[in-house]
């Protein structure tokens, strides 16, 4: 039985003890953050041994062009990108009105996944895909998930779309449906968001000027601002916005939840450029901090 098997088998029991057998046998452990403890510890243990895995499995490719360091380096920054969307949706929620804070932090998490899904079935070939190459093909065809340049450049990406995505919720706070957000997260990921990405990240004419952009300023930042102007455009201003065409003030809900998804977004995307400065810079692992 190898290393990771056995870290996958340690997790599970701390996942399950977490939700069935703390609360009904150890009565010393039935504490309220008792469960919740048992249930991070599984998740954390699982998530060391995918990273294990993830690294012993692409360390032994042929094309693999990065030290085992930098594999291990930038897998554990990529990891942190998930943050930079919590925040934003703590930041989205804070800002809108309360009645609408269970829909703001549903809708993140439905555009969230949608555009996770858009990406891996079309966005990745799209992306990937060269004018005279034959076209890489849906649902990731022929891609070997291991610790490659190319399998983490895809799980940046797949993380960068979706939070691209997320940044129109904001201009649309109040007057969005659900299936709308869907629908826009998914045309998102899947057609927008790899046309900026293949010019800058993957050989397009930005790229070939020398434009360089390691942290998504172009790919996410300019996508995502000019998706939120359009739907801003599209829907209006929100109710009550405007009293006899004097603009009136619509202050955010609860200014904590602001603070909170601005600290965990710094921490996002800190993870985000640096794991872009050593993927696509191929920085030093000893150097992406001074980069910063």
């Amino acid at each position: 039985m190898t290393f990771p098997v056995l870290l996958r088998a340690a997790g599970f029991f701390l996942l399950v003890s977490g939700w069935a057998i703390v609360p009904a046998s150890f009565r010393l452990l039935r504490a309220p953050g008792a469960r919740a403890g048992f249930v991070l510890a599984g998740f954390a243990v699982e998530l060391l041994a995918l990273l294990w895995s993830f690294v012993r499995t692409g360390s032994h490719g042929g094309r693999n062009m990065m030290s085992e360091a930098q594999q291990v380096l930038c897998f554990a920054l990529i990891l942190l990108v998930p943050l930079a969307a919590a925040g934003i949706a703590l930041m989205n929620t804070g800002l809108g009105r309360a009645r609408s804070a269970a829909h703001t932090m549903l809708a993140s998490l439905s555009m969230l996944a949608t555009a996770a899904l858009a990406y891996l079935v079309c966005g990745y070939a799209l992306q990937n895909y060269s004018g005279g190459t034959a076209f890489p093909g849906l649902f990731l065809v022929a891609v070997k998930l291991n610790a490659s340049p190319e399998s983490l450049g895809i799980l940046l990406s797949m993380l960068s779309a979706g939070i691209g995505a997320m940044i129109p919720l904001g201009a649309g706070s109040d007057r969005w449906r659900l299936s709308a957000c869907c629908y826009s997260a998914a045309v998102f990921a899947g057609l927008i968001f790899p046309v900026f990405s293949h010019w800058v990240w993957n050989g397009g004419w930005l790229a070939e000027a020398g434009f360089l952009d390691t942290g998504g300023a172009s790919t996410i930042h300019v996508s995502g601002g000019l998706a939120a102007l359009s739907i801003a455009w599209l829907l209006g201003p929100r109710r009550g916005k405007y009293v006899d065409g004097v603009p009136a003030a619509l202050p955010g809900h609860d200014a904590v939840l602001v603070i909170l998804g601005c600290v965990l977004a710094l921490v996002g995307w800190l993870g985000l450029n640096c794991a872009g400065a050593i993927l696509y810079n191929r920085l030093a692992a000893g150097a992406w901090f001074l980069s910063r």
